[in-house]
């Protein structure tokens, strides 16, 4: 079973997707801060990280991908983000970053997103 890290401080919206993609088949946990992200990915080992951009405090998602990569260099990571302007779709292309949402986005979006990522 693939293993899915979400992270976003909505805790609604983060709870929406770890329900909806468990129900997809994957074994999903979910946080809202970039350092509790840092630690769960240390021991959970995701395949696929579902990222916010904007965390509060000091980590934010592109420090929670450079710290799991440091471990885990075959990491898929999907981004989420607000807005995605031109400089984020750069900085997600030098990272290697999957794909890039721009949030709100749809469920299915996301699972098409996800599912694409994991092939």
């Amino acid at each position: 079973m693939k293993k899915i890290l979400v992270v976003d401080d909505e805790a609604i919206y983060a709870l929406m997707l770890r329900r909806a993609l468990a129900e997809d088949g994957f074994d999903v946990k979910s946080c809202g801060l970039g350092a509790e992200a840092v630690a769960l990915g240390k021991t959970f080992h995701p395949d696929l990280l579902l990222c916010d951009l904007h965390l509060p405090e000091d980590v934010n998602g592109m420090d929670v991908v450079n710290a799991l990569r440091a471990d885990l260099p075959a990491l898929r990571v999907v981004l989420m983000s607000g807005l995605v302007d031109a400089s984020v779709k750069q900085k997600a292309r030098e990272a290697n970053i999957f794909r890039v949402l721009e949030k709100p986005a749809t469920l299915d979006e996301i699972s098409g997103v996800v599912k694409a990522a994991l092939v």
